[in-house]
């Protein structure tokens, strides 16, 4: 029989292993306008965190993370109008160009939409960035503040 051991935070913590890096959030910095019936990429500028500097939230605005396995992906975006009618609000996160999580739903005069779900990446190329459609009928603004009403991010999930 092995010895027991004290149960300490260290124990404890070197018995569970792994981390959940990387992982990033980003934002909006301010509003950003989606044309009607057109799938935009939403261009998440400000960085909450970045544990490996994976995403780019300058040019291409897109998370690429150099450790390959599974991780949980967010977007949500909130759109602010008074009076549109979104009969089609869509939020979309695409894996290497490629629509892969999205979700529809219908509304009036304002509302958030979020998505979410697990990708495998392969540790070197794989990417995502996300996208919104809207069809209200004209352009309208995705809004950007502070309070992380529109976000991006991820996270490395851990023993998966």
């Amino acid at each position: 029989a092995g010895a027991l051991r004290k149960m300490t935070r260290a124990n404890f913590v070197s018995g569970v292993g792994g981390t959940n890096t990387p992982a990033f959030e980003a934002t909006r910095t301010g509003t950003q306008s989606i044309a009607n019936s057109t799938a935009v990429k939403i261009q998440f500028d400000n960085e909450i965190f970045d544990t490996d500097g994976d995403y780019d939230a300058s040019t291409n605005y897109r998370f690429t993370p150099q450790v390959a396995g599974k991780y949980f992906c967010f977007s949500q975006v909130m759109m602010n109008y008074p009076g549109a009618d979104f009969d089609d609000f869509q939020i979309r996160i695409h894996l290497n160009g490629s629509n892969y999580l999205h979700i529809r739903q219908e509304f009036t005069y304002y509302g958030a939409i979020y998505t979410g779900g697990i990708i495998n990446f392969n540790g070197s190329t794989d990417y995502i960035e996300a996208f919104c459609y809207q069809g209200s009928g004209g352009a309208i603004n995705a809004d950007g503040s502070t309070d992380l009403r529109t976000r991006f991010g991820a996270y490395k999930l851990i023993g998966v």
